[in-house]
């Protein structure tokens, strides 16, 4: 249970818990843009893609990437599914500029083809955002630094 005007937070992958905690609020990605959650929200089932999830946490704010998944949000608690979670400065860009060139490719290629062309859409947009994060977000200089090489 989450004290007054908190919200419990939990984000899970499949390896494990990413990040609990007693927030002010969270945001996550929807596929019509973003769902901003506090303490006795209406109950609900949100599905995720790829992007930003921002948390509110005693007044500082904390950003990370999520996949997609799905949110299960209650009066006090809201627990996050997805594929995967990072935060910025373990992002690996490199990693992630290739994942992408890789994806658009693969793209390219499976278009139109019923269950690789969504796999491979995903798959962009799941580089895009980890890019998009780690270029918004990153603090530490080598993650800097591989941006721009």
């Amino acid at each position: 249970m989450a004290s007054d005007d908190k919200i419990r937070l939990e984000i899970v992958t499949p390896y494990g818990v990413f990040y609990e905690g007693e927030v002010d609020s969270v945001t996550v990605r929807v596929k019509d843009g973003e769902l901003g959650i506090m303490h006795m929200h209406t109950p609900m089932i949100a599905a995720l893609v790829p992007g930003e999830t921002r948390v509110l946490e005693n007044g500082e704010w904390k950003h990370c990437l999520t996949t997609n998944g799905y949110a299960e949000i209650g009066h006090d608690l809201v627990l996050v599914m997805v594929s995967a979670a990072e935060w910025p400065d373990d992002i690996d860009v490199a990693r992630a500029t290739k994942a992408l060139a890789r994806a658009t490719e693969r793209y390219a290629t499976h278009r139109g083809h019923p269950t690789l062309a969504p796999r491979d859409r995903h798959a962009m947009e799941r580089a895009k955002a980890r890019l998009e994060i780690a270029a918004k977000h990153a603090t530490k200089q080598d993650t800097l630094d591989k941006r721009f090489h």
